[in-house]
């Protein structure tokens, strides 16, 4: 899963390096099953939490681009009414600057809000959280 999205999600002409990378930590297909596991069973805030660095599921050359796609594809519609795990790179966090004139970083307690502010517009709007997301990244792209 993980390396089908680094191909996915890599800007045109960037090595394919990236998506192999994670693999050189030893723990890393235990850490990716146990993530998927997590995200599936507890939700988005527990995943990123332990798979930020120095978390109990942290993958050495996995950053939060790479794994909130990680989580939103393998762990998006687990739980009907648990929130859902959103994708927050680079273009999402240039978005969210833009449209809320407020500071973001890729950090846990901006994930949350992010997560919930997606959350709250979906509502609003009368659509998806992931939709939301897609909308942000075009934003910030």
């Amino acid at each position: 899963l993980h390396a089908a999205i680094a191909t996915w999600g890599a800007p045109p002409g960037i090595a394919m390096t990236r998506a192999v990378r994670p693999f050189g930590d030893p723990n890393a297909v235990k850490h990716f099953a146990d993530a998927l596991a997590l995200v599936r069973g507890e939700g988005p805030m527990s995943a990123y939490r332990a798979l930020t660095r120095g978390g109990r599921l942290w993958i050495t050359g996995l950053g939060p681009s790479y794994f909130t796609k990680f989580m939103h594809f393998g762990g998006f519609g687990a739980k009907r009414f648990m929130p859902q795990p959103l994708i927050m790179d680079d273009n999402v966090v240039k978005a969210l600057i833009m449209v809320t004139g407020e500071r973001w970083e890729a950090s846990l307690q901006d994930y949350g809000r992010y997560v919930d502010l997606a959350a709250d517009w979906a509502s609003e709007l009368d659509t998806e959280a992931d939709v939301i997301e897609w909308k942000l990244f075009h934003i910030g792209s």
